[in-house]
């Protein structure tokens, strides 16, 4: 068995990407192996997303990934992508406080939108 091999088995308790080598069996063809480890992600997380309902909310992680399974308060569950929650540490960079989703262009539009299809009912 060569040097890979080993290491990616001894290393199945520690943070590593998936490893994987072809080997022969006795039959002569090769056999693949894949092995698949944890990666590391705390037992809880905060939402980190701006605007998110649960902004600042600290979760329990059932499924680490790119996408996490958190349980939310009620006990539900929900797929979060992983770059919406401090998995990864801290956000490099808080935007300020008073930031806004609309321009007020936007909500003019926006108003003009829905009273036009108050109109047409």
């Amino acid at each position: 068995m060569d040097a890979t091999v080993t290491a990616c088995r001894a290393s199945s308790r520690r943070s590593s990407a998936a490893c994987s080598h072809a080997e022969p069996w006795a039959g002569g063809s090769p056999v693949q192996t894949t092995y698949y480890y944890r990666r590391d992600t705390a037992e809880h997380v905060t939402v980190i997303r701006r605007h998110h309902p649960l902004e600042g909310e600290s979760l329990e992680v059932l499924k680490g990934g790119q996408h996490l399974i958190v349980r939310l308060r009620d006990g539900s569950t929900m797929r979060m992508p992983r770059s919406w929650t401090d998995a990864d540490g801290p956000p490099t960079s808080r935007p300020s406080q008073l930031s806004t989703v609309f321009t007020i262009d936007s909500l003019r539009e926006l108003i003009a939108l829905l009273q036009a299809l108050r109109l047409r009912t």
